[in-house]
């Protein structure tokens, strides 16, 4: 068995699950550190809409499902901090 070569890992692409995954813990951990709930609203909405998107190309990993609950979560906490 040889060793893996270390470059076969550095040149591995994201799929379009990851790269949403990703993109969605910086933008809810901004929306959290911003703690407006206009902000939450729109960017959970956004969240949501390229969420769907993902989803159309069809190639969807679990850590897409858990990014859109975030999503979802976040912006179920927008709406009640705006009514509040």
């Amino acid at each position: 068995m040889e060793p893996q070569d270390p470059k076969d890992d550095a040149t591995r692409k994201l799929s379009a699950s990851q790269i949403y995954a990703i993109g969605a813990v910086v933008l809810l951990a901004v929306v959290v550190i911003v703690n407006q709930p206009r902000l939450t609203i729109i960017a959970s909405a956004a969240g949501l809409v390229v969420g769907a998107f993902v989803l159309r190309r069809g190639n969807v990993q679990r850590v897409a499902w858990v990014a859109m609950a975030g999503f979802a979560a976040a912006l179920v906490m927008g709406v009640f901090g705006l009514l509040r």
